[in-house]
């Protein structure tokens, strides 16, 4: 029987014990292992592992060391690529399989034959004896070693004497994955405390902890900031240096009452209290606390953002508002929101006090709205709110009649947009309007220009007459210097009623008075016809009238009042063309209307005119705007006809290159050439 020396076998056992540094590395770790086994068992080479479970639960060896037994290129080759990761063995039909499954010791001395043997790699030495050794701890199977080539073979003598050494390694394999989950559960909580850390040193809100007596345990650069006291300054002591008063009365009798009854009356609740900075200034703050337990203590952590902004901004909106209200008021102007679908309606105040309602004893909807509308109006009312919704015009605006409560009947302008959600109107938001007194002032305003324009053209009619026979010498031959004076008085009595017919003309059409006549009409015809009437005004200054395409089509018009607006257009561009030059008069087709143009390559409107060019009294004063006089109403007339032909008047301009002035009408029908 070989004989074994004890002494050395303890001196590795106690090496293992007392040496044993843990090292990341598990591959260092069973390196040191397999050496100290491969000299106690006086073998060639071999290997140390641990034994892991699949999601099956099946045992397989995970191989951390072995020995280099390449024996060529080739085979070292494959060792170190191997060797550079994990080797795994689960196949029960080997010699490790074979351990795996029985989790008892195997000696093969004869490996050839042996019926568990799978054979080796190309290239490797031979395998002469071979020795499986399990690693028991607690009685379960934690790892494994195989050595192989022993002189002389292996015996059970062997596997006995090496049993202290083998106990010695399951222990240290199980001591040395506990320290290893220790040291990764203080890495992994070092990196969460450093995470923490990083986020309460740059989160922008302050971040107090307390614990139960209210002392400060943490102060995050935030706080700091927010309050003006450093880290320092304020750890350990009591959170109520932060606070003004009656906070600082409160605080503790709060924090008494949740220790004793469990009742949090702050705890997990966001509000708005007073912050008290280290300058004694006081500030508004929200404040949010949660509770947590460390370490069998309880802490409290409150998120501080400071809201002073915030609070100075709602006090700026709340101003806003109320002077939007008055203002609103004032202009009896009252805001409303209709959701559709449920019809009911949000309205203020001042919509109310239009109908003359309480706010509080009516539940607004459209129905209910409908019913302070004036009989006489309804209908339309109902039908601009139907082609609202249904797309047929993009926002509700209407003038009608109300009844209010008490039974007068007032005057409103109502304006709305609609809401969509996926192309479908679901709410629309808008004003009401009183306009009485508007309406009662423009009535009296349009009695009052057409009393005095009456008034003052029978008078100017008369002298514009007078003057007109002086002008042709009805009486006899005027000297020289009066005929100049009476040519400038009948020069200034003609512009004087023009004037006043375009006042009067402007009044009607405003106070929807002025008379359309309607009919169907050739639109070449007509245009023939205006550039005809025009030419001779044309000739005067030397320009030519030129219209380019004959259109074939019909519209639906009040022709005088269309040649009204063709003298003006015409007129216009005339008057800022230079001698010599050509007025072009064009038509185009656009989406089933007719668009007339007419483009002069006269000065063009200066652009600090443009945006007033069709409000009342508006001339450019430009340096040829003068050659022939004007009232300044013309554009504004023009546009209120097309607008009632439904129709639209626009231009586009370019200084010194000229001016195109374009409106559209709807067509009726195609006409045959």
């Amino acid at each position: 029987m070989p004989s074994y020396d004890d002494r050395l076998l303890l001196q590795h056992i106690q090496d293992l014990q007392s040496g044993f540094i843990v090292t990341p590395n598990k591959r260092t770790f069973f390196d040191e292992l397999l050496s100290h086994l491969l000299k106690l068992s006086n073998s060639e080479f071999g290997f140390i592992g641990e034994v892991l479970h699949n999601e099956n639960g099946s045992p397989y060896l995970k191989v951390y060391a072995i020995s280099n037994i390449a024996g060529n290129d080739k085979t070292c080759d494959l060792y170190l690529n191997n060797t550079a990761l994990d080797l795994e063995f689960s196949d029960p039909k080997s010699l490790i399989g074979e351990v795996l499954t029985t989790q008892h010791v195997i000696i093969s001395n004869n490996p050839a034959d042996d019926p568990h043997r799978t054979g080796l790699p190309p290239g490797w030495p031979p395998l002469n004896n071979f020795l499986g050794l399990p690693l028991h701890n607690g009685g379960k199977m934690v790892g494994m070693a195989g050595v192989a080539n022993h002189p002389s073979g292996y015996q059970q003598s062997l596997v006995d004497w090496l049993q202290p050494l083998t106990s010695t390694y399951g222990a240290i394999i199980i001591g040395h994955n506990n320290e290893l989950r220790r040291q990764q559960a203080e890495q992994a909580l070092q990196q969460r405390e450093s995470l923490l850390s990083g986020i309460l040193n740059t989160i922008v809100d302050a971040i107090i902890s307390i614990d139960e007596t209210g002392h400060i345990l943490r102060f995050n650069p935030a706080a700091e900031s927010m309050f003006g006291y450093s880290e320092n300054e304020v750890i350990g002591k009591n959170i109520k240096m932060l606070m003004p008063s009656p906070y600082t009365e409160e605080h503790d009798q709060y924090l008494k009452n949740f220790l004793t009854s469990g009742q949090a009356k702050i705890i997990g609740i966001g509000r708005e209290v007073q912050g008290l900075r280290k300058n004694k200034n006081i500030f508004p703050i929200e404040l949010a606390v949660s509770e947590l337990m460390l370490d069998g203590k309880r802490i409290f952590n409150g998120v501080i953002r400071d809201i002073t902004l915030r609070k100075a901004a709602e006090k700026s909106l709340q101003i806003n508002q109320q002077r939007l209200a008055e203002a609103q008021r004032l202009a009896h102007i009252g805001n409303w929101e209709w959701n559709i679908a449920q019809d009911s309606a949000e309205c203020s105040d001042e919509l109310y006090r239009i109908l003359g309602l309480a706010p509080e004893e009516t539940n607004m909807s459209l129905h209910t709205f409908i019913q302070y509308v004036h009989p006489h109006d309804r209908e339309l009312v109902e039908k601009t709110l139907a082609d609202t919704i249904n797309g047929s015009q993009p926002t509700y605006s209407i003038e009608h009649r109300i009844i209010r409560q008490d039974g007068e009947e007032r005057c409103v302008a109502a304006y709305g947009e609609p809401t969509k959600e996926n192309g479908v109107p679901i709410s629309m938001f808008g004003t009401l309007q009183d306009i009485t007194e508007r309406k009662v002032m423009d009535r009296m305003k349009d009695e009052f220009v057409s009393t005095v324009s009456h008034e003052l053209r029978t008078p100017l009619t008369a002298i514009r007459g007078s003057l007109d026979l002086l002008k042709g010498n009805a009486i006899g031959t005027l000297p020289e210097e009066a005929t100049a004076m009476v040519k400038i008085a009948y020069n200034n009595t003609e512009r004087l009623l023009m004037l006043i017919n375009d006042i009067l003309h402007i009044s009607k059409l405003e106070s929807g008075i002025q008379t359309f006549r309607l009919q169907e009409i050739d639109l070449n015809k007509f245009l023939q016809q205006a550039i005809e009437a025009n030419q001779p005004y044309a000739s005067q200054h030397s320009i030519k009238l030129k219209l380019h395409n004959s259109p074939t089509i019909s519209i639906n018009a009040d022709s005088n009042r269309l040649m009204q607006v063709m003298y003006n257009l015409i007129s216009n561009a005339v008057k800022f063309s230079k001698p010599g030059q050509q007025v072009d008069i064009k038509t185009i087709h656009i989406n089933g209307q007719i668009r007339v143009d007419i483009i002069d390559k006269g000065a063009g409107i200066p652009p600090e005119f443009r945006s007033t060019i069709f409000e009342k009294f508006t001339q450019a004063d430009s340096s040829d705007s003068r050659r022939v006089s004007g009232t300044g109403l013309g554009l504004s007339i023009a546009k209120a006809i097309i607008e009632y032909h439904q129709g639209k008047l626009d231009f586009t301009s370019e200084l010194g290159k000229g001016t195109h002035f374009f409106f559209t009408l709807p067509i009726v029908r195609t006409l045959k050439p």
